[in-house]
């Protein structure tokens, strides 16, 4: 779906928004309307931190099993990160 499907003067608003104005966006309701919203910007960091943090609120959904991702296991070994030289005399 797209803001045309919602209303055609939502395409109208969204294109309005300037790109370097951040935390502005055009939202579509259950009703068939639209919004013009505002939400404080935050960087990609920190919204994964946010994520992170909140993560074990997240409830088990088995129907959304099949839509997950498939993540590979974290490993806790440490491995050094660069070769070390031979000394030379």
């Amino acid at each position: 779906m797209a803001f045309g499907d919602i209303a055609p003067d939502a395409v109208l608003a969204a294109i309005q928004i300037p790109a370097e104005t951040r935390g502005i966006a055009i939202a579509g309701d259950s009703t068939g309307g639209w919004h013009r919203i505002r939400a404080p910007h935050i960087s990609l960091r920190q919204a994964v931190n946010v994520c992170n943090k909140h993560a074990d609120r997240t409830p088990e959904v088995p129907a959304l099993a099949p839509f997950r991702p498939a993540v590979a296991p974290l490993y806790s070994a440490r491995v050094p990160l660069s070769k070390t030289a031979a000394a030379t005399a």
